[in-house]
């Protein structure tokens, strides 16, 4: 029996000075890496980017990462 553990981020920043708008990425890292390799850009994958200018719903998150959420049960299925 294998496992792989999957950290799921979110980094929201201010892309434009002096004015009210928060983007950033959605993305996951795999715990099982050392944590030196854990955040390299190689180990990561970047699922959404969010565009703002206020953080997203519940609703548009789900809609986003449901994909992801089925792939990651198909994987955990071993298919």
């Amino acid at each position: 029996y294998l496992s792989l553990i999957l950290l799921s981020n979110s980094c929201r920043f201010g892309a434009l000075s002096n004015r009210p708008h928060s983007t950033g990425p959605i993305y996951i890292t795999i715990a099982d890496l050392p944590r030196e390799q854990r955040l390299l850009q190689v180990n990561v994958i970047c699922l959404a980017i969010t565009p703002g200018p206020s953080e997203p719903t519940t609703a548009q998150l789900n809609f986003v990462l449901e994909p992801t959420v089925d792939d990651v049960r198909l994987l955990k299925k071993g298919a």
